[in-house]
């Protein structure tokens, strides 16, 4: 029998790990998923459809796509003016009625895992990401 994964969505705040976003800086998330075998490009449509709902919430999509080393993962670069707003945004996005009673289970039903990592940069190396990293350039 095939177990359904559940994802649980978590935030951690800026006071909990003391890091500090400096003025001109952002806080960029890097999110890579692991997706269930010959799902990728599905995964991949699901998630530019979804993109949207994230600039609606004010949630800044840097980048996203599928991995160029292999055929399972694809990646998710989003960025925030701080920890606090990330928090704020990514809690109102995931329990919203938008995501809970649209693409949600379609998405997770893809996805086999996930990591997360956050980092500190400054605004000009994000929008310098973004522009690199375009599909169309």
């Amino acid at each position: 029998m095939q177990s359904k994964a559940t994802i649980k969505y978590e935030v951690t705040s800026a006071q909990t790990i003391g890091c500090e976003v400096l003025p001109n800086e952002r806080v960029l998330e890097i999110r890579t998923y692991r997706i269930r075998p010959g799902e990728r490009d599905e995964f991949g449509r699901r998630m530019t459809a979804a993109a949207p709902m994230l600039a609606r919430h004010g949630i800044d999509v840097v980048a996203q796509g599928p991995s160029i080393e292999d055929a399972e993962h694809y990646v998710l670069l989003r960025s925030f003016s701080s920890l606090g707003e990330r928090e704020a945004q990514e809690n109102a996005f995931y329990e919203g009625d938008e995501w809970r009673s649209g693409p949600r289970e379609g998405i997770l039903e893809l996805i086999e895992t996930y990591h997360t990592v956050v980092l500190r940069s400054s605004a000009d190396a994000v929008r310098t990401l973004a522009r690199s990293l375009r599909s169309d350039s």
